[in-house]
Protein backbone atom coordinates (compact mmCIF):
# COMPACT_ATOMS: atom_id res chain seq x y z
CA UNK A 1 0.00 0.00 0.00
CA UNK A 2 1.34 3.43 -0.90
CA UNK A 3 1.84 6.08 1.77
CA UNK A 4 -0.79 8.43 0.32
CA UNK A 5 -3.40 5.69 0.34
CA UNK A 6 -2.54 4.76 3.92
CA UNK A 7 -2.78 8.40 5.06
CA UNK A 8 -6.20 8.77 3.40
CA UNK A 9 -7.51 5.56 4.96
CA UNK A 10 -6.25 6.59 8.39
CA UNK A 11 -7.75 10.06 8.01
CA UNK A 12 -11.11 8.62 6.99
CA UNK A 13 -11.04 6.32 10.02
CA UNK A 14 -10.40 9.28 12.34
CA UNK A 15 -13.30 11.19 10.77
CA UNK A 16 -15.68 8.24 11.16
CA UNK A 17 -14.69 7.57 14.78
CA UNK A 18 -14.89 11.26 15.68
CA UNK A 19 -18.33 11.62 14.12
CA UNK A 20 -19.59 8.40 15.73
CA UNK A 21 -18.75 9.95 19.09
CA UNK A 22 -20.47 13.19 18.14
CA UNK A 23 -17.26 15.19 18.45
CA UNK A 24 -16.24 18.24 16.49
CA UNK A 25 -12.64 18.63 15.37
CA UNK A 26 -12.20 21.26 18.10
CA UNK A 27 -13.52 18.88 20.76
CA UNK A 28 -11.19 16.12 19.63
CA UNK A 29 -8.34 18.63 19.64
CA UNK A 30 -9.11 19.56 23.24
CA UNK A 31 -9.31 15.91 24.28
CA UNK A 32 -6.18 14.79 22.45
CA UNK A 33 -3.90 17.81 22.62
CA UNK A 34 -3.49 17.70 18.83
CA UNK A 35 -4.02 21.02 17.06
CA UNK A 36 -7.41 21.26 15.32
CA UNK A 37 -5.73 22.32 12.08
CA UNK A 38 -3.51 19.24 12.21
CA UNK A 39 -6.54 17.02 12.78
CA UNK A 40 -8.25 18.56 9.76
CA UNK A 41 -5.16 17.84 7.64
CA UNK A 42 -5.01 14.26 8.96
CA UNK A 43 -8.68 13.68 8.19
CA UNK A 44 -8.10 14.84 4.61
CA UNK A 45 -5.04 12.60 4.28
CA UNK A 46 -2.79 15.61 3.82
CA UNK A 47 -0.53 15.22 6.86
CA UNK A 48 2.41 12.89 7.29
CA UNK A 49 2.24 12.98 11.10
CA UNK A 50 4.37 11.48 13.85
CA UNK A 51 3.42 8.28 15.64
CA UNK A 52 2.90 10.26 18.85
CA UNK A 53 -0.11 11.85 17.16
CA UNK A 54 -1.67 8.40 16.73
CA UNK A 55 -1.43 7.84 20.48
CA UNK A 56 -2.80 11.29 21.28
CA UNK A 57 -5.77 10.85 18.93
CA UNK A 58 -6.47 7.41 20.37
CA UNK A 59 -6.46 8.90 23.87
CA UNK A 60 -8.83 11.64 22.72
CA UNK A 61 -11.21 9.06 21.24
CA UNK A 62 -10.96 6.76 24.26
CA UNK A 63 -9.42 3.97 22.18
CA UNK A 64 -6.14 2.06 21.96
CA UNK A 65 -3.74 3.22 19.27
CA UNK A 66 -3.88 -0.22 17.67
CA UNK A 67 -7.60 0.24 17.06
CA UNK A 68 -6.86 3.23 14.85
CA UNK A 69 -4.47 1.40 12.55
CA UNK A 70 -5.75 -2.17 12.67
CA UNK A 71 -6.77 -3.44 9.25
CA UNK A 72 -5.51 -0.47 7.28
Amino acid sequence: MEQDELLHKFGRRITILREQQGLTIDELAARSGVDAGEIALIERGESDFQVTVVYALARGLGLKAAQLVEGL
